[in-house]
């Protein structure tokens, strides 16, 4: 927020007259100066207030400000690693414009400063320290690198005019940066790490003596002529640029002056919302505290604890809450609300009880106990744990009383009758009254002809038979199951199936 505050001083009257038109020597005159030197501390004690309470509504880039419909630009407080966390604020340039706004962090390297002449490759050094507005006091590389993390994208010019004052000369650079983290670098423009180029190596153009040398800077042409190179660097991995090194110009004749622009920062990260303590904090919760986030690819929340207080906003530390349930719990679990919508992925730190393999944790390389083939669980003592038990009916008795039938029925068949022969062997003439034969039966073996046998015919005879059977019967009623939802293989209640999955690690 910019403060701007106008003193007016007016004519102190006194009786009509003013200050200038009362006489020294009064003894009026030191107690006026001393009313005035009171004023005056009391302005700057006003003024310092206001600052300090600016500082608390603090936004953290000039893209902010612009949310609020900012559209001066000037210099403005920002607070990049969030208000009243870690380093305090510091004044940038705020420049708000058709072309989008930037938040620019000045420094002592912008102004055209000539290389001292010395002979050796990066022989002069310029160590490069970003400064806070009208302050000048130095500005943490943590809080620049806050800034770049809030920022859409963020770029850093670079400057530089040359006489007989090659950047690069028979493979030497003689010209190089240093990155934040420290490293070394040949390019001038771009993101084209150990690349050296410079804008003019990208243009139509192309740099001076490109086709007949393969300059990829103008200056590298080493001309005793004044040319300039340019760049525009742009990889946030490695700005801001910490220090510029030249050299390779021990000679009068020679010249070589730089210039380094502002680093720029632009837009805003758009990082999905709630997917972590850096996400969240990159959305302005800057209180350290209990959060539920939701990891990308995870498709249930988590609890964790974010300290807000470290600074920037990569890897802020989130401490994972494990929940309530001691490990070896078991549960019933659905992924799904309804059968037709997708399943979700089952919670981190629980395996589905179907003999899996448990890949983390103290039981890590064993398997869960394989209940989700239709078992229920059932209660028992500690050395009972994890015993499986077979379906089984419990031996019993029934009690008949016993019970009786009475039947009944009655039938009847005509008379009917049966004929029959007899043999019999020639025995001593018994019957001599039998015309033209003599024959007797044989009563005796050794009275008996047994070459001769005669037929006898003795008749036949009838006989009538009856009866009578009479049955009752009775049904009972008791019948199986008819209904073909209701029949199987297995007794069971009413029921819905579930997954039980057990808690791991």
């Amino acid at each position: 927020m910019k403060c701007i505050i106008t003193l007016v001083f007016l004519p102190l009257f006194l009786n009509g007259l003013e200050i200038e038109d009362v006489p020294q020597n009064t003894e009026i005159m030191p107690q006026l100066l001393q009313r005035v030197s009171k004023l005056e501390q009391d302005l700057e004690e006003r003024v310092t207030k206001l600052e300090n309470l600016a500082k608390v509504g603090t936004l953290r880039s000039c893209a902010e400000y612009a949310d609020f419909g900012l559209k001066t630009s000037g210099l403005y407080l920002i607070d990049p690693d969030g208000p009243l966390i870690s380093q305090q604020p510091f004044q940038v340039l705020c420049n708000f414009n058709l072309a989008g706004t930037s938040t620019e962090v000045l420094h002592d390297a912008g102004t055209l400063t000539y290389v001292d002449h010395c002979h050796d490759a990066g022989c002069f050094e310029k160590n490069v320290t970003y400064l806070s507005g009208a302050t000048n006091e130095s500005v943490p590389l943590s809080q620049i690198d806050a800034l770049m993390q809030l920022s859409e994208y963020c770029v850093q010019g670079f400057y530089y005019e040359c006489t007989l004052a090659p950047l690069r000369a028979d493979d030497i650079d003689f010209a190089f940066w240093i990155d934040r983290h420290g490293e070394k670098n040949v390019y001038f423009t771009g993101a084209n790490k150990g690349f050296h180029s410079c804008d003019c190596n990208f243009s139509d153009e192309g740099c001076f003596e490109q086709d007949t040398r393969g300059n990829r800077c103008n200056c590298d042409a080493n001309q005793p002529a004044p040319l300039i190179d340019t760049g525009t660097l742009s990889d946030m991995t490695a700005l801001p640029v910490m220090k510029l090194a030249f050299g390779g110009v021990p000679y009068e004749i020679q010249r070589g002056a730089f210039q380094l622009g502002n680093l720029q920062c632009f837009g805003k990260t758009d990082p999905e919302i709630g997917s972590s303590c850096s996400a969240l904090k990159l959305k302005g919760i800057t209180t350290s505290g209990y959060y539920e986030i939701k990891k990308p690819g995870d498709h249930s929340t988590t609890l964790v604890f974010c300290d807000m207080e470290q600074d920037g906003y990569v890897d802020v530390p989130q401490i994972e809450q494990s929940d309530d349930s001691p490990l070896g719990t078991i549960s019933s679990w659905v992924s799904k609300p309804s059968e037709d919508a997708s399943p979700e992925p089952i919670p981190d730190g629980w395996v589905l009880c179907d003999g899996s393999l448990i890949e983390k944790g103290i039981w890590a390389g064993g398997r869960t106990p394989d209940l989700n083939s239709g078992h229920f669980l059932r209660g028992g003592d500690l050395h009972h744990q994890l015993k499986m038990e077979q379906d089984q009916i419990q031996d019993h008795l029934h009690y008949d009383p016993g019970h009786s039938h009475t039947a009944s029925s009655s039938s009847s068949a005509g008379s009917h009758h049966h004929t029959h022969e007899d043999y019999y062997m020639d025995g001593p003439t018994l019957n001599t009254h039998t015309t033209g034969t003599t024959h007797g039966y044989c009563q005796a073996i050794a009275t008996c002809d047994f070459a001769k046998y005669h037929y006898k015919n003795t008749g036949d005879g009838s006989v009538s038979v009856s009866t009578s059977t009479e049955v009752n019967s009775h049904k009972t009623g008791i019948t199986g199951v008819t209904s073909s939802f209701r029949r199987g293989q297995e007794t069971r209640p009413k029921n819905m199936k579930v997954s039980w999955i057990m808690k791991c690690w």
